[in-house]
């Protein structure tokens, strides 16, 4: 069969994400053929698309955000440091804001804010 993300509810509902490379019909027929072999053919199923390079995408921006956020959450030198990134989409670049709380008034606010930009 596919690669694919599958979602199942109890009250039969079957959702199923595919590359854009497979045969979305093909896809689903295979699914409903299967269910009614296991008698389970009350499910409804819903076979979508997602764009392969958009996933590539996406995944490497998830692989990004989880080792900044890591580092960050291990480093106890940024207290309450936060990260935003806007969606990914395919025609656009991505922006990556990294937002950490400094008051004038704290005593190593200048060199905190120093040692952020320079990371």
């Amino acid at each position: 069969m596919c690669r694919s993300k599958c979602w199942f509810r109890l009250k039969g509902d079957v959702k199923v994400e595919v590359e854009d490379t497979e045969d979305v019909n093909k896809v689903k027929a295979d699914i409903k053929r299967q269910l009614k072999e296991n008698s389970l053919s009350a499910y409804k199923v819903n076979v979508s698309e997602r764009n392969v390079k958009q996933v590539e995408k996406e995944n490497r921006w998830l692989d990004i955000e989880s080792k900044t956020l890591a580092h960050l959450q291990e480093n106890k030198g940024y207290k309450d440091v936060t990260y935003k990134k806007t969606e990914v989409t395919l025609k656009q670049p991505v922006m990556v804001a990294i937002v950490a709380p400094i008051t004038k008034s704290d005593e190593n606010a200048q060199e905190y804010s120093g040692k952020l930009r320079k990371k």
